[in-house]
């Protein structure tokens, strides 16, 4: 039961994002609980047998801090970060999207998730 009300927070939870371009892609600014977070976004071109658009999904409590102390908080930070950077991914259309997830700040612990669309 516990992992079903989880899910539903993280697709349930929306915020106000704002959006600002940088050199290397896109940097969207929220709060939760008055915590600010960052979503980054940075777009690559991966060069296989054609050219492919791929984007980098990730996001930090202030600018820079890649670790999230609050962990129970995590669904809805999740959630906010995966429902506001939706529809900045919708306007890129990437062919490929690369989300990594740090746990701890362990090297050893860092995962992530290719998807292709």
């Amino acid at each position: 039961m516990k992992i079903l009300i989880d899910l539903l927070e993280v697709l349930n939870t929306k915020v106000p994002v704002t959006w600002r371009e940088i050199d290397t892609g896109f940097r969207g600014k929220f709060e939760i609980d008055s915590e600010p977070y960052t979503i980054h976004i940075d777009e690559y071109d991966v060069v296989l047998d054609k050219t492919l658009q791929m984007i980098d999904l990730g996001f930090t409590r202030g600018e820079n801090d890649w670790s999230i102390q609050n962990l129970h908080k995590a669904s809805r930070i999740l959630g906010a970060v995966l429902n506001g950077a939706v529809p900045k991914i919708n306007l890129i259309d990437p062919d490929l999207i690369l989300f990594g997830i740090n746990n701890k700040m362990q090297p050893k612990n860092l995962g992530c998730l290719s998807i292709a669309v």
